[in-house]
């Protein structure tokens, strides 16, 4: 199974790529431009994809950001829909507790038990985040990259995976 992890974000996105290669996406792009290149990012990077695991929604969020974030959003969960490729949305503290134990975990701990549990060195928190939904996606689907404590892995419960994908696991 070939899972694209993403965590988007409107100045660096993650991405854990389906052969488990770790980058982050920046531009200064902003507006429609922004939308349409972040976008076509994901739809390069999703094209051999059989899911992409999207890190859901930050309800922290303030000011403007919410509408960007809204946009950005909702224009990759749509480009995925129109072409036919599965996602799931993984809610931030469902994240947290699979890598961490803890769904309130701050980033800091996230990237260390991914430098110490998935054996990569991620350069920053927004790769750090793709890399664990990655492998939160592989684990779901039987195709676990590590071995992950019974109490984190109650995580996979919190998850609204998609139904087409149900008859894998």
């Amino acid at each position: 199974m070939k899972v694209l992890g993403v965590d988007l974000s409107i100045t660096a996105t993650g991405v854990a790529n389906t052969d488990g290669t770790l980058e982050t996406l920046k531009t200064k792009l902003r507006g429609p431009a922004f939308l349409d290149w972040i976008s076509r990012q994901i739809e390069i990077r999703s094209d051999d994809a059989d899911l992409v695991a999207l890190e859901g929604y930050s309800y922290g969020s303030r000011g403007r950001a919410i509408f960007q974030i809204g946009e950005m959003g909702g224009i990759v969960r749509w480009n995925l829909w129109s072409r036919g490729i599965p996602f799931a949305e993984i809610p931030p503290s469902s994240l947290k507790k699979y890598a961490t134990g803890k769904g309130n975990a701050n980033k800091d701990v996230v990237i260390v038990e991914a430098v110490k549990r998935l054996d990569l060195s991620p350069s920053d928190n927004n790769q750090a985040d793709a890399a664990w939904l990655r492998a939160m996606a592989l684990d779901r689907f039987g195709q676990a990259i590590v071995v992950i404590p019974q109490v984190n892995r109650q995580a996979l419960e919190g998850v609204a995976w998609p139904e087409m994908m149900e008859d894998l696991s």
